[in-house]
């Protein structure tokens, strides 16, 4: 699975809506390394245990955006899309 990501950018009125997104382009194209879940590479949230698969999942890679291989036990697939999603 194959995700293409774009940078969130803070609205300037939060009381309605708190993070606004454009369409996707090259030029918005969100290239940092995430944490599972989603969680930006520089926070101090505590770490948990996770599979080396899905650790890289949340790693950008230049040619194919964020990417997830349906590799493993069914149940380390359903965990890991889990995680993945949330």
């Amino acid at each position: 699975m194959r995700q293409l990501r774009i940078k969130s950018n803070l609205c300037s009125n939060q009381r309605i809506i708190s993070i606004c997104q454009d369409d996707y382009s090259l030029l918005n194209e969100e290239k940092i390394f995430f944490k599972p879940k989603w969680i930006g590479e520089g926070s101090n949230k505590e770490e948990e245990e996770y599979s080396s698969t899905i650790i890289k999942s949340f790693k950008y890679q230049s040619d194919s955006g964020y990417v997830y291989e349906f590799r493993g036990s069914l149940l380390d697939l359903q965990n890991n899309i889990y995680y993945y999603i949330n």
